[in-house]
């Protein structure tokens, strides 16, 4: 059976090889098949030995991680499990000391107790035997006040009894033993000893709510108590204090673990593993952690069985690797062996193929098979170079008729008949003709038909495209439409009865002419025998010739829409020196319409700024000067300065003099204010007599009443107008942006309340913001 496949396969192989024209590799097999080749056991052998390797490889792994983490696993669910048992152990035994300990506080003797005190109960309850039976090794009678009525306390280490100690004293200063309403069972440290401790409130026995006190009864958990426990369970387990400094190291590190998880399991080595959990006192915190050692004996036997389990992988796979070279060896490669001889002696001639088909076995079959494809390489390969031919045929024919299209020879119908000339001699048949469509689309016309015999060019025929709606529709789907009999092919079957017919064509191949996307025509070349099956190199051709056509009809449509645009172009060309000559009176018109609007607009922006009669800022502009300075000197912290000038006595001057001279002081006055000040500085009319300053970046208050203060010598010398001369004075306001007041208005309507100030204390002066306590004073 697996020689069968084996040989069904290389069929395939072959069959593969025929399809892709590579015949020639079995010629080069059978050369190179007189050398000796590597003999295919021995590349068997490694084979199948790196992948007998790799399975063992890959199954020890996978098992040994799979087998060897379960046994980890079950060895920490059995210590866990141990830590749980003891943990369960201990809690029984604080059950036990809490049970002795609700009998005697429920007992009406201990009741009367508390009552009077008598000392026969004590002789008779609390001597040394009776807590030895109970094994107690406390015992203390605490009344509500927190004093104890009688206490007695042995020592872990000795029979002795003693008093109760300052380390319980603590525990009952701390009021928490004391709640008689509860009862509390649990775990304390007395002198870094683990004990077992009960209280219970003494009551009645029919349990009235009434208490005297409570009931402290307490076990060690000593060494002989842990190995009472140890017997009981089984188990082998330590206490340690968690307050103890001498704490080993891996007790150290489960201390720390356990504040965050309950039971803590961690293997200590090769040989133990470890399980730790923390049992707290009765007041919730960490007193004592319990450690619970045990051999790792389901570790070690993990391991055996891992060891077991790969050597049982190693012999398997030896046996199985041994069994499968003995098979291959006798079922494979010594039939293969007899049957590449044969193969090898296959050029020799037919004795060997008959030698073979003799046997009738498997390797006949395959024989057969061989010769046969033999037959079929040699016939593919006669096909292939036939083909290979026509192929450089046609590609040296198309390369010609392209050549000559570049020469861009400008008359079409020329172009035409080359075209189909060469077609018709190249594809050997009757007809060659081009057909293209109509303006209208609704039609073929004949653009030129060549006929082979008689070498003869016709034009002008045509056909109507919607008496043939199926053969222009597979045109359009075709690349090349091939048609082997025209009067069978449903396509062409009504054009074969009224014009194929009258010219003898029984076959045709024709494709469409694709220009700029669209179908415009098509190319036809028609056999005249009865019928032709078309190869796929000549539909292509025939695709080709369609691909030429559709050049030199772009060639021609380009050269004419050259000659159109040449002649448009000399048209618009006269058209538009016409138009240069009106275009440039009119330009000059409006670049000097926009030159004198231009000017109107900077005169509207000046006067909407500006004051007409002094030719200062106005108070808009001012305004605006002004909050932008605000917002400079926010981001650079500086310091600015806005002063308000109003003239004194100027509505005297207009009612003597007149407002013309009126007008000429204001104006005068204007040009001193420029003068005092820098080249920066901003000064505006308000209106009437009034003036603002903006005074930017200056580096204290005192510059601004320099420039005050100049301001008043300039003002103060007198001026000559038409042999009048006048006397003047202003009064200053003078504001400061570190006021406080961060918009504009703020800061003018301060300068202008400090102004009217200065006016009415004396006028001819200047005053400083008030609110700047450090730079108020009044100067002249």
């Amino acid at each position: 059976m697996k020689l069968l496949k084996a040989i069904t396969g290389l069929k395939l192989h072959l069959a593969v090889l025929q399809l892709w024209g590579l015949e020639t590799s079995l010629v080069k097999l059978l050369r190179v098949s007189k050398v000796k080749p590597m003999r295919l056991r021995q590349k068997i052998l490694p084979i199948v030995g790196t992948t007998i390797v790799s399975l063992v490889t890959v199954l020890y792994t996978t098992s040994s991680t799979v087998l060897l983490g379960s046994f980890i696993q079950l060895e920490q669910q059995e210590t866990r499990a141990r830590v749980e048992r003891v943990q369960k152990a201990l809690d029984e035994e604080i059950f036990r000391v809490n049970l002795i300990a609700t009998d005697w506080a429920e007992w009406d003797e201990t009741y009367v107790f508390f009552d009077n005190s008598n000392q026969s109960y004590i002789d008779n309850n609390v001597d040394n035997l009776s807590l030895t039976n109970v094994q107690l090794n406390l015992v203390a009678f605490v009344n509500s006040s927190g004093e104890i009525v009688y206490g007695k306390f042995s020592e872990p280490t000795c029979q002795k009894c003693l008093p109760v100690g300052s380390d319980l004293q603590q525990h009952l200063a701390s009021k928490e033993l004391l709640r008689g309403d509860n009862a509390i069972a649990g775990l304390i440290l007395l002198q870094r000893t683990p004990i077992l401790i009960a209280v219970r409130p003494i009551r009645k026995t029919e349990r009235s709510k009434s208490s005297h006190g409570v009931l402290i009864l307490g076990r060690y958990l000593n060494r002989d108590a842990i190995a009472r426990i140890s017997e009981r369970t089984h188990l082998d387990f330590a206490l340690h204090a968690v307050n103890d400094d001498r704490l080993p190291a891996d007790l150290q590190a489960a201390r720390t673990a356990l504040l965050q998880q309950q039971v803590l399991v961690r293997p200590l080595n090769e040989e133990t593993i470890a399980g730790y959990t923390l049992i707290r006192d009765i007041y919730g915190q960490p007193a004592v952690i319990v450690s619970v050692k045990m051999p790792r004996n389901i570790y070690h036997q993990g391991q055996a069985s891992i060891r077991y389990l790969f050597l049982c992988l190693l012999v398997v796979s030896v046996s199985v690797s041994a069994i499968v070279l003995l098979l291959l060896d006798r079922l494979v490669f010594s039939r293969l062996s007899s049957l590449s001889s044969n193969v090898r002696s296959l050029s020799t001639g037919d004795a060997v193929s008959q030698n073979i088909a003799a046997n009738k076995d498997e390797l006949s079959s395959l024989a057969d098979a061989i010769n046969h494809m033999l037959q079929a390489l040699a016939d593919s390969q006669y096909q292939q170079r036939a083909r290979e031919e026509r192929y450089y045929k046609y590609s040296k024919i198309l390369t010609e008729l392209a050549k000559r299209q570049t020469a861009e020879n400008s008359d079409l119908n020329a172009r035409l008949r080359e075209i189909t000339a060469a077609a018709a001699d190249t594809l050997e048949v009757e007809y060659a003709s081009v057909w293209v469509y109509s303006p209208g689309g609704r039609k073929l016309q004949c653009a030129a038909l060549y006929q082979c015999s008689t070498a003869a060019y016709t034009t002008g025929m045509e056909w109507q495209a919607s008496d043939y709606p199926g053969y222009f529709k597979a045109l359009r789907q075709e690349r090349a439409l091939a048609t082997a009999d025209v009067r069978t092919e449903p396509k062409t079957k009504k054009m074969a009865e009224r014009f194929l017919g009258k010219l003898g064509i029984g076959a045709m191949v024709n494709a469409p002419i694709y220009l700029n996307g669209r179908i415009v025509g098509i190319v036809c070349h028609g056999h005249k025998k009865t019928s032709r099956q078309w190869l796929i190199e000549e539909q292509n051709f025939t695709a080709s010739i369609a691909n030429l056509v559709a050049l030199a009809l772009s060639a021609w449509e380009r050269q004419r829409s050259q000659v159109a645009l040449q002649s448009a172009y000399d048209e618009v060309e006269n058209r538009i020196r016409e138009r240069t000559g009106e275009l440039a009176e009119v330009n000059q018109q409006l670049r000097a319409e926009i030159l004198a609007c231009h000017i109107t607009e900077k005169k509207l922006m000046h006067q909407a700024s500006h004051d007409p009669l002094t030719g200062l800022a106005n108070r808009t502009l001012f305004m605006q000067r002004l909050d932008s300075a605000l917002d400079g000197s926010q981001q650079e912290h500086s310091l600015l300065a806005v002063l308000f000038v109003d003239l004194d006595r100027f509505k005297s001057v207009n009612d003597t003099l007149g407002h013309a001279i009126g007008d000429r002081l204001l104006i005068a006055i204007s040009h001193r204010l420029q003068a005092c000040l820098r080249p920066d500085d901003l000064v505006a009319r308000l209106g009437g007599d009034e003036f603002t300053i903006l005074l930017e970046n200056i580096k204290n208050t005192n510059d601004a009443v320099h420039v005050a203060e100049r301001i008043q010598r300039e003002l103060n010398l007198p001026f000559h107008f038409g042999g009048h001369t006048i006397d003047t004075s202003a009064s200053i306001g003078v504001a400061f942006n570190l006021t406080g007041y961060e918009r504009p208005e703020d800061l003018l309507h301060k300068a202008d309340l400090t102004m009217y100030r200065a006016k009415t204390t004396g006028k001819g002066r200047y005053e400083i913001c008030d609110r700047n306590p450090v730079e108020q004073s009044a100067r002249r």
